[in-house]
């Protein structure tokens, strides 16, 4: 603070403005002098001594009082500005934030066809879907895997197959094409379709 007040007082003190000061007090004393003469200054150099150094005093304080204020406003609208600017930055980052994340072409339609196709499913889908990625792959054989809230192992089945259909989960088929009682088939979120769909199942 007091730096800013420095700074404010010396850069009032130009040349014009003590100019400015002084002429005040030398036109009184050329106005006792053409009124009682020069020797009148001369009897009464004292009096005019103190009467600069009044004037002095009074234009000194003055201005020291009007830096003093000037000083305490621009530091405190420097502080005000800094701090606007701060507010600023932590809301254009905040936008940054929230901001969808910048997709290529191919993932932009990956990203679309897979919302499209959630939306076909209908509500289950979410919590069928979240259940999947969470196992990684489900297999169903003569024993059946953990199955989604809500669900039996038909309508798992089905469902995970209706997915295939909308390419979002992969299906392997093991033992299928040999004479054997106990054919699996494992159902496993779409490679290229995993980052599309773990955004739209958790945004």
């Amino acid at each position: 603070m007091l730096e800013a007040v420095g700074k404010d007082f010396w850069g009032h003190w130009s040349s014009h403005r003590i100019w400015t000061s002084a002429s005040a007090l030398i036109a009184l004393l050329l106005l006792q002098a053409i009124k009682s003469g020069v020797s009148s200054l001369l009897t009464s150099w004292r009096d005019a001594l103190s009467a600069a150094g009044l004037a002095l005093l009074l234009a000194v304080s003055g201005n020291l009082a009007i830096s003093f204020w000037r000083g305490i406003k621009n530091l405190d609208s420097g502080l005000h500005d800094q701090m606007k600017a701060q507010q600023q930055t932590i809301a254009e980052q905040a936008s940054q934030l929230e901001k969808p994340p910048q997709r290529t072409a191919a993932e932009t339609s990956r990203y679309d066809a897979a919302r499209s196709a959630l939306e076909r499913l209908g509500p289950p889908a979410v919590n069928a879907l979240r259940h999947l990625c969470v196992h990684g792959q489900l297999v169903f054989s003569l024993t059946h895997p953990p199955l989604p809230d809500g669900m039996d192992i038909g309508e798992a089945m089905n469902f995970y197959i209706a997915c295939v259909h909308e390419n979002l989960v992969s299906r392997h088929d093991i033992n299928a094409d040999i004479d054997t009682e106990c054919p699996s088939v494992i159902f496993e979120i779409a490679p290229g379709m995993k980052s599309a769909l773990e955004e739209l199942l958790y945004a």
